[in-house]
């Protein structure tokens, strides 16, 4: 069977143009949501307290290095990043009614990397001073997945998260 090369093109572009048209639906689909008012304020005070635990485990462990004179290098490297992740999510978050993005994305990969470097330092047995900021560290990073997924489907429940007063 013989197929002239337009048949063959037609299709292909057609497939080629229409992946776009999808993924910019999907994004936009899960882009609807703003953070505004109420919900707004407690993310952006979640992301403040998460800085500072974030900030207070890097320093505990930079200290612990030196005074070891040891560093666990990798440790401290897995850490520091994450302080520094923390922070520039908590100065976007003070940025976003100007510049909307997506945060429940950015939540669900820093509490991944929070997970994990958490049960790194744990298995290794270092920076046992910071174990307590990291569990509040992960306790906060949850408190914003709570509030990103209420806030989601388009409503704000005030007891599910009253928890975040604590900190």
């Amino acid at each position: 069977m013989r197929f002239s090369r337009m048949s063959i093109i037609v299709p292909v572009l057609s497939i080629g143009l229409a992946a776009p048209a999808v993924a910019v639906a999907q994004d936009f689909g899960r882009q609807q949501y703003r953070y505004e008012g109420r919900t707004y304020e407690r993310m952006r005070d979640l992301a403040r307290v998460l800085d500072q635990r974030a900030q207070h485990a890097a320093n505990e462990a930079t200290l612990n290095a030196n005074r070891r004179g040891r560093p666990e290098r990798r440790f401290l490297n897995d850490i520091t990043r994450f302080a520094q992740q923390a922070a520039d999510f908590h100065r976007r978050m003070d940025r976003y009614r100007e510049s909307p993005w997506d945060v429940s994305n950015e939540i669900d990969h820093m509490t991944i990397d929070a997970r994990r470097v958490n049960q790194e330092i744990r298995n290794a047995r270092v920076f046992e001073r910071t174990w307590d900021d990291w569990n509040a560290t992960i306790d906060v990073l949850r408190q914003m997945q709570r509030m990103s997924v209420v806030a989601q489907n388009r409503g704000y429940d005030r007891d599910r998260d009253r928890s975040y007063r604590r900190y």
